[in-house]
Parts: C-alpha cells; sequence; structure tokens
C-alpha cells in the first residue's frame, strides 16, 4: 500500500512538472 501511493504521488508531480513545462513552452512559442 505505501509503494502503491509513493508511486501514485511521484506520478502525479511528474504530471504536474510535464503540463507546467508544456505550458511554459507553448506560452514561448506562441507569445
Amino acid at each position: 500500500m505505501l509503494a502503491q501511493s509513493a508511486w501514485k504521488r511521484v506520478l502525479f508531480s511528474l504530471a504536474v512538472l510535464i503540463l507546467l513545462w508544456l505550458a511554459i513552452g507553448w506560452s514561448v512559442v506562441i507569445p
């Protein structure tokens, strides 16, 4: 259970970072 929750937290944080990176990239590409 701890491992599953940890993996979910890691995947969620990675997804948030990727979304932020994509948003920044789009804002730079399309001002």
